[in-house]
């Protein structure tokens, strides 16, 4: 700004078209040269580091609910093998499985029934403190409110 330049972010999907030839910095700076030149190319509105905070709070929130899908059905999966079938879903899943805590350990032999427990305790306890970061209100990435 101070050399009387004008700042424009523009989003890589618009600048792929005007790319000729093989991925070169090159190639790149002046693809990105074109594309500024075109007349109504649309520009990505700047983020105050706070929308990165929370943009990146809730990848990390995404993340972790990704995870914890994977070990819930990995641990259904598991039990399953031993003969034991749990409801759907992780909430529904997990109280079923700490009301069967007694069949479970007579059925599951003991190293694998104490990591089965652990990890239905783990399981339990929501996803901490990425979940207190982010207000109940606030609307993650594509701008819905998500309950996780």
């Amino acid at each position: 700004m101070v050399l009387g330049h004008e700042v424009k972010l523009i989003h890589a999907k618009f600048i792929r078209p005007f790319v000729q030839g093989n991925k070169t910095d090159a190639a790149d700076a002046k693809a990105i040269w074109t594309a500024v030149r075109q007349p109504g190319m649309r520009t990505v509105a700047g983020k105050t580091e706070e929308q990165q905070a929370m943009l990146a709070l809730h990848r990390m929130r995404l993340s972790l609910i990704k995870f914890r899908t994977m070990q819930v059905n990995q641990l259904r999966g598991l039990l399953y093998e031993f003969g034991i079938t749990l409801k759907g879903g992780r909430q529904a899943g997990l109280a079923e499985m700490q009301q069967r805590m007694a069949e479970l350990e007579e059925i599951v032999p003991g190293m694998l029934f104490e990591a089965v427990k652990e990890n239905g305790d783990v399981q339990g306890q929501g996803q901490g403190g990425v979940e207190r970061s982010i207000a109940p209100e606030a609307p993650d990435e594509c701008g819905h409110c998500c309950d996780g």
